[in-house]
């Protein structure tokens, strides 16, 4: 492999496709680690090189420090892939603190959002990105790969996206529909309408082509 074709740093340090875990429950609503479990490996067999845990999608905001040390530590120990973890907040002290904790339970990275303080709108113009011809030919060479993709992709993105449903609902409504035992959300959000969960295996029927 020549320099000009090696993978970006990032894909060659934590690998090309990484998903983020949704972080499954009991019916009860307590976490399930070994749902969890059973998921990460599931993903690890199905293509993954690596693993987002504790995040947006995992529900981080629903979920106490000790059930995020658990949930990193298990996941952690039950597969080979990276496993970043999500440890960002709004207080600084706590988000080095999520951190260290994730660090020593084997988490490969974390996934942070910068420390942030509320702010009013501002109104100042958004930055625009400039690509140089070279980006231009590179991006032109993949676009009909690309628009394959993306026709095969469309109805489960907007399945997922759709203004009838929350994507953390649809996305564990999926799951389900491949064996994946991951309960429902946390409240606020509500267990999955009957139609949304019809919905979701049509949608995964589609992508498997059956």
């Amino acid at each position: 492999m020549t320099a000009r074709t090696q993978p970006p740093m990032l894909a060659r340090h934590w690998g090309r496709v990484m998903s983020a875990m949704v972080t499954p429950f009991t019916a009860g609503g307590a976490l399930d680690l070994h749902a969890a479990v059973r998921l990460a490996r599931w993903l690890a067999d199905n293509g993954n090189d690596g693993l987002v845990v504790a995040a947006t999608t995992g529900e981080a905001s629903t979920r106490t420090d000790e059930e995020r040390c658990d949930l990193i530590r298990a996941v952690s120990e039950a597969v080979t892939i990276p496993v970043l973890a999500g440890t960002g907040s709004n207080d600084t002290a706590h988000t080095v603190m999520l951190t260290r904790q994730a660090q020593s339970l084997g988490a490969a990275g974390v996934l942070v959002v910068a420390p942030y303080d509320n702010r009013r709108w501002s109104r100042r113009p958004a930055r625009t990105s400039t690509c140089t011809p070279a980006t231009m030919r590179s991006r032109c060479r993949c676009l009909p790969w690309a628009r394959h993709i993306n026709a095969q992709l469309l109805d489960s993105c907007r399945f997922v996206n759709s203004d009838d449903c929350v994507y953390l609902m649809s996305i564990k409504a999926m799951l389900r529909t491949r064996g994946l035992e991951v309960g429902e959300c946390r409240l606020p959000l509500p267990p999955t309408p009957r139609e949304m969960q019809d919905a979701a295996r049509a949608v995964t029927a589609a992508l498997c082509g059956q």
